[in-house]
């Protein structure tokens, strides 16, 4: 399953498509920024 990940830098919003694998690694090096986290069909 794919994952949309997306987050507001400033003015600026950042985002990211990653495997499901990828999630846990990505969110704990990004605990920082407060993301929003959407799987997708």
């Amino acid at each position: 399953m794919e994952y949309l990940l997306t987050w507001i830098e400033g003015e600026e919003v950042g985002y990211r498509i990653l495997q499901e694998e990828e999630l846990p690694v990505l969110l704990e090096e990004e605990v920082e920024k407060h993301c929003i986290t959407v799987p997708l069909a």
